[in-house]
């Protein structure tokens, strides 16, 4: 019984894994877009906002919302952190100083990956500006 049980959920498993690629190649709309994590250059160079806060706000508004709060006794929002080229910048606003035309990517990372890979205290998410060159 237990090994049938294994072998349910490495199917399930494996399934769910695959229905995940499938919807990832996706379709039409996310091909010309970066998908809902990542602003492409394309997408950036296309851009009319003045700002790269504006062109966040409007193509993917929820990379500015923090994705937790600090307690259920203090419901005050975790900050959605902003790097810019590896730098740590300070807060949101910073996007205000940069024009998408000049930006090569635009990457959001949900919190428990911002953590493992920009380090521990990315609780309400990380915004990840990469610069052209």
């Amino acid at each position: 019984m237990r090994n049938r049980l294994a072998g349910l959920a490495v199917a399930l498993l494996g399934a769910t894994m695959l229905s995940g690629c499938a919807s990832a190649s996706g379709s039409a709309t996310q091909s010309a877009s970066g998908g809902r994590y990542v602003i492409t250059e394309a997408e950036l160079q296309a851009a009319t906002e003045r700002t790269l806060y504006e062109m966040v706000q409007r193509q993917r508004p929820t990379f500015l919302r923090s994705r937790q709060v600090r307690s259920n006794t203090t419901p005050v929002p975790e900050p959605v952190h902003v790097f810019v080229d590896g730098t740590r910048v300070e807060g949101l606003e910073s996007l205000r100083l940069f024009i998408p035309k000049n930006v090569k990517e635009v990457r959001f990372y949900e919190p428990s990956e911002a953590n493992v890979r920009f380090g521990t205290g990315h609780h309400g998410g990380l915004i990840a500006v990469t610069l052209l060159k």
